[in-house]
């Protein structure tokens, strides 16, 4: 369940060039991952690599080294699926993405969403052991980014100081529109 960010606090703090000082230990770090809040909890916690790595191997019961070999392995699929999203952008849309991050947010976002909310956690396990090449592949046929909108256009509207389509060559509004109303 999604809270509102108003109604939770963040402890640790992201920093500059992928770092962060880590809720859990206080070091400063190479950012891992946050803890999201719940409503028994109403705290997102930012959390550093090794602390994210500790968590993760006491939670599925396997060693820290294959735990951090999953996180990496995790990060580097995500990567792949981000870049991705923003070469079907693109290629749908001809325009580069954009450079301000909230925007860029916006086209991500679907595509994350599938991610993270469409595939159960096995299914994503199985795309993450996939060869680099595998997943592109899963991810072109993936719905990563809607189908843009096609602008409404009214059709053949007549302006009151438009030429007159009747030919006379008077404008609109002192030839037909009154017989048109």
């Amino acid at each position: 369940m999604d809270l509102p960010q108003s109604q939770y606090a963040i402890e640790g703090e992201v920093l500059n060039w992928g770092r962060c000082r880590c809720a859990l230990c206080g070091k400063k770090g190479k950012m891992g991952n946050t803890i999201k809040p719940t409503p028994q909890h109403p705290v997102l916690k930012i959390v550093c690599f090794d602390c994210t790595v500790q968590e993760m191997a006491g939670r599925l019961g396997i060693s820290a080294k294959e735990a951090k070999e999953r996180h990496e392995r995790s990060m580097k699929t995500q990567e792949r699926l981000v870049k991705m999203i923003i070469e079907q952008y693109e290629a749908k849309t001809g325009k580069k993405p954009p450079k301000n991050m909230e925007a860029l947010s916006e086209i991500v976002q679907p595509g994350i969403n599938w991610w993270q909310q469409t595939l159960s956690t096995r299914e994503r396990e199985d795309i993450e052991v996939l060869s680099k090449d595998e997943q592109k592949e899963v991810f072109r046929k993936a719905p990563l980014i809607p189908e843009p909108r096609a602008p409404m256009v009214r059709e053949n509207h007549v302006g009151r100081n438009d030429p007159c389509p009747c030919g006379s060559g008077k404008k609109y509004k002192k030839c037909c529109l009154a017989s048109a109303a």
